[in-house]
């Protein structure tokens, strides 16, 4: 089985560190801006890319142009619109739920990684930038605003608890990993957290715990050097405490040829669970049920 892991960087002693992807629901991306949550999401994109395993959804609260290369590899590439975004939040939920209602039936297991991602039923990749646009509830929001942004926290907060065994990923990126940021019902139960350099403490607690102040050495808040640009704090799979991991250079150009080369790849997840479910085609035929081998 494949697909459980991806490339993280290298720690400082030059040993390589891993990401792991299966059984994780969903990780929160903390930094301030210029130090690296970005070219974090590229370099993941780099490495998935050619795997007809993930599908990738992007919602970038900046609006503007930071995804727009790897645009082409994505079933979704949404900006600063919160109905937008809660629309697709929404699709995400639902599909969610068709899995876990058909999974037993189709994939003959309980937990999509006993078996692993297939073309039919991929990683779902959903990348939500700038998460903080979407979440703010607060003074000045309309009401119907509130209401949208409850909605989608709700939503956010179920893909993150529930959708492990189904095979949901979902990356959430701040400045500030603190409450107002990112809700504390989503953020508390993201398994992964990764922090680039930060400004106080209060943010490196909210983005890693603050079991990270016993361990001074990896703290993010000394990462606010242009030399750390691209290093990260996180907790590394079976070692004890935090480590500084620098994250791959990434050649944002290639990683455009990529996206653009392996855009044949990039379909609705939707589209294919009905394929993979037996519904009806574009024409209105009957489809039977497909089933396929997954991931090597």
């Amino acid at each position: 089985m494949g697909l459980t892991r991806v490339l993280l960087g290298r720690d400082e002693s030059r040993e390589v560190s891993w990401l792991r992807l299966s059984g994780v629901p969903g990780m929160t991306v903390v930094g301030l801006p210029g130090y690296g949550k970005t070219q974090f999401v590229m370099h993941l994109v780099g490495e998935l890319a050619p795997c007809p395993y993930v599908q990738f959804g992007f919602i970038d609260g900046k609006g503007g142009p930071d995804y727009d290369d790897v645009a082409d590899r994505a079933f979704a590439h949404l900006g600063d619109d919160l109905g937008a975004a809660l629309e697709l939040v929404e699709g995400m939920y639902e599909l969610m739920q068709d899995r876990q209602g058909a999974i037993r039936a189709h994939l003959d297991v309980k937990n999509f990684w006993h078996v692993g991602p297939s073309r039919l039923w991929p990683l779902v990749v959903l990348v939500i930038d700038e998460a903080h646009t979407f979440f703010h509830t607060g003074r000045g929001v309309s009401r119907a605003d509130q209401e949208a942004a409850h909605k989608l926290i709700w939503m956010v907060e179920q893909l993150v608890k529930k959708g492990r065994s189904v095979g949901f990923f979902t990356v959430l990126l701040t400045q500030k990993g603190t409450g107002d940021a990112i809700p504390t019902q989503i953020r508390d139960v993201c398994p992964a957290k990764v922090a680039f350099a930060v400004a106080t403490m209060e943010a490196a607690d909210a983005g890693l715990g603050s079991a990270i102040r016993l361990y001074p050495d990896a703290h993010p808040i000394f990462l606010q050097d242009p030399k750390y640009i691209g290093v990260a704090t996180t907790a590394l799979e079976g070692r004890k405490g935090f480590a500084r991991v620098r994250i791959p250079q990434v050649d944002e150009q290639h990683v455009a040829q990529l996206a653009n080369s392996y855009r044949h790849l990039a379909t609705e997840p939707r589209d294919l669970f009905d394929l993979a479910c037996g519904v009806l085609d574009a024409g209105g035929s009957v489809l039977k049920p497909v089933f396929e081998g997954t991931a090597a």
